[in-house]
């Protein structure tokens, strides 16, 4: 990988971390409207929420890696 490619690599991944996401903004938007409880609930909505995604997705990556059933091994 060349400096160019690596600079460039970089850059973007610095903008995708310092820039919100949509959970950022929900969360955000919470507190502004309903105060510091509300906050607490939309964070722990959303961190379930992403432990849930990411427990389904752990659990189901086997299947995703196996061989197709039509396919005969070699």
């Amino acid at each position: 990988m060349n400096i160019a490619a690596l600079s460039l690599f970089l850059g973007a991944s610095v903008a995708l971390i310092v820039t919100p996401g949509p959970d950022t903004m929900y969360v955000l938007t919470r507190v502004v409207e309903r105060g510091r409880r509300a906050r607490v609930q939309a964070a722990s909505g959303v961190s379930t929420g992403i432990l849930v995604h990411t427990m389904v997705r752990c659990w189901d990556s086997p299947s995703s890696f196996a061989r197709p059933p039509w396919r005969t091994p070699p």
